[in-house]
């Protein structure tokens, strides 16, 4: 390039900046050259005004929820909720015997433990507990989530006297409940990401959809579910069994930990080192299920046995007359199981 045409293309650029500042300045505007007489003092807001305009509560703080800590108590809880509402912890909380910790006494409640924990003492009662009996009829709105509750005869009791067509629409999730005599107890609406373990009683349910849920080391009862669903749910090393009373179990884990069918439904679920029964009356379905050391025992009539596969129980399938179930195929060590009569069969049940 000519050394001409380099200058007159740096000109040309020096000029276009030239005229950007230019038109910057052209909108900008100084402070006034003589300033009214006085001290210098600010135009806006004080923080102490912000601060007034912000917070909501007696305490001060700017969080339109209201803090339980500045809640009274009575002679049955150490804070008690009276009015619907949303309500956090903002510490630790601790029980005093003879008293629940929260008592909740009006619908539409909503509590965020803020990852605190919720602690009890030898006697006291529950750790957060609504009973729905005076509102027989209309729609609870109950929800608890995040946090810790430990070391109290109920965990968390939300329960309800109506019937399941009319029932309320509570929600408990992403709770830790630990070392209770009885670990979540609900009536109608949903458990979802809830750990309860070291408890005699692990999961109460009526009317409840459950799910994503972990029960370990629960002496008498891993889970109730009275016309209940519980999908995705561990139980492991349990003592005490999980029930279904017109419930059903779906895509669970059972591990040393047994199951008893009231009559209730047990599908595409793992079970090792455990037991199913189904006894009582009829209308359990047994289905799709793997069994590892874990055997099937149907005690009562009118009951469905399909599409199992059970290993190394000592004795996979013992089913009463009067029940409906695909044939039994021990296949063990066949090879290619295809050979064995029934093995092509849609409803059969495998041992291996």
């Amino acid at each position: 390039m000519d050394p001409i045409d380099r200058r007159l293309m740096l000109g040309a650029a020096g000029l276009a900046g030239v005229a950007a500042f230019a038109k910057l300045g052209a909108v900008a505007h100084a402070g006034p050259l003589d300033p009214p007489p006085g001290p210098i003092a600010p135009t806006g807001r004080t923080l102490d005004e912000l601060h007034a305009r912000i917070a909501r509560t007696d305490a001060g703080i700017a969080e339109p929820r209201i803090p339980i800590q500045s809640l009274p108590g009575s002679d049955t809880a150490v804070h008690v909720i009276t009015e619907p509402g949303s309500y956090y912890l903002t510490e630790n909380l601790q029980g005093e015997s003879g008293k629940s910790g929260i008592e909740i006494r009006a619908r539409d409640v909503t509590i965020d433990l803020a990852g605190f924990h919720v602690r009890g003492v030898p006697g006291a009662f529950s750790g957060i507990v609504f009973d729905g009996i005076p509102f027989k009829g209309t729609a609870t709105n109950i929800r608890i989530a995040n946090g810790v509750v430990t070391g109290w005869s109920s965990g968390v009791f939300v329960a309800y006297s109506i019937s399941q067509l009319d029932a309320p629409v509570n929600e408990i999730r992403d709770l830790v409940v630990t070392e209770c005599e009885v670990g979540i107890t609900l009536g109608g609406g949903c458990v979802t990401r809830c750990q309860v373990r070291t408890s005699a009683v692990g999961l109460q349910l009526g009317a409840v959809m459950a799910e994503d849920c972990v029960v370990t080391q629960c002496s008498e009862i891993s889970v109730s579910a009275s016309s209940s669903v519980v999908r995705r749910s561990r139980f492991r090393r349990n003592g005490g069994e999980a029930r279904a009373l017109d419930g059903s179990f779906e895509n669970c884990e059972f591990h040393f930990s047994a199951v008893r069918l009231l009559p209730g439904h047990l599908v595409d679920c793992d079970l090792r080192n455990a037991s199913v029964t189904a006894e009582l009356a009829p209308g359990s379905v047994i289905m799709r299920n793997r069994l590892t050391s874990a055997g099937v025992s149907v005690l009562s009539p009118g009951n469905v046995i399909v599409q199992n596969v059970s290993q190394s129980g000592p004795t996979p399938f013992s089913i009463a007359p009067n029940n409906s179930h695909g044939p039994i195929v021990n296949v063990a060590g066949v090879g290619d199981i295809s050979s064995v009569p029934n093995a092509n069969h849609p409803w059969a049940n495998f041992v291996y």
